[in-house]
């Protein structure tokens, strides 16, 4: 039963992300990834990073771990959670 619980709140959790993502623009994601990326050249590259390395970054934790790091939650979390039901 506390697996049901959990997988279901994780799933509601990772799908609940997606809705809250979906409705930002992409300047807001924009601009949430460039404080990122200013901190991580800041204290990884001691700012050395130029304007187009800063932006691929950006573009790549976008893409990757955003798109594909929410979706493959939800769809784990979701099957497991629907596992648990006897059907």
């Amino acid at each position: 039963m506390a697996k049901k619980i959990i997988y279901g709140i994780l799933f509601a959790t990772f799908s609940g992300l997606i809705l809250f993502s979906s409705f930002r623009s992409g300047a807001d994601h924009s601009a949430a990834g460039g404080r990122i990326v200013g901190w991580l050249n800041d204290v990884f590259f001691y700012g050395r990073l130029s304007e187009y390395e800063k932006n691929a970054i950006v573009g790549v934790g976008a893409k990757f771990l955003g798109h594909f790091s929410l979706f493959l939650g939800a769809g784990l979390f979701g099957f497991l959670w629907l596992s648990q039901f006897d059907i």
